[in-house]
């Protein structure tokens, strides 16, 4: 099950969180999502949502559904962001949940691991 990261604005951030919109559409069409604040900026505001697969995401997103749900919960549209979860690439560990490149990948292991705090 793919994971997203959908990043966005909110004018009211309180009610966003209290907002049931968000299990009341995703939901029924299989999907999860969690939310998430940032409390250093007011009005930045983010999910992660497990989707069953990409194409029911879009189908979704692009629904009048989608666009009432998002005007009742004060989503600024024009601030949606949407990631998806990246697979870790070849030449690269894990390290205590940090990723890190290995020895065998352009010699930057050393660097990785400081910049992670890790110590080898």
């Amino acid at each position: 099950m793919p994971a997203l990261m959908l990043l966005h604005e909110v004018d009211d951030v309180d009610h966003w969180l209290a907002s049931p919109k968000r299990a009341e559409f995703f939901g029924p069409l299989g999907m999860t999502a969690r939310a998430f604040i940032d409390p250093g900026k007011t009005h930045r505001a983010g999910l992660i949502v497990d989707v069953p697969d990409m194409d029911t995401f879009r189908r979704a997103l692009e629904s009048k559904e989608a666009a009432e749900a998002a005007m009742h919960d004060g989503v600024r549209p024009e601030t949606i962001v949407v990631h998806a979860k990246s697979q870790v690439p070849p030449g690269f560990r894990t390290a205590g949940g940090l990723v890190q490149r290995n020895s065998s990948g352009f010699g930057a292991a050393e660097t990785w691991s400081a910049m992670a705090g890790i110590n080898r």
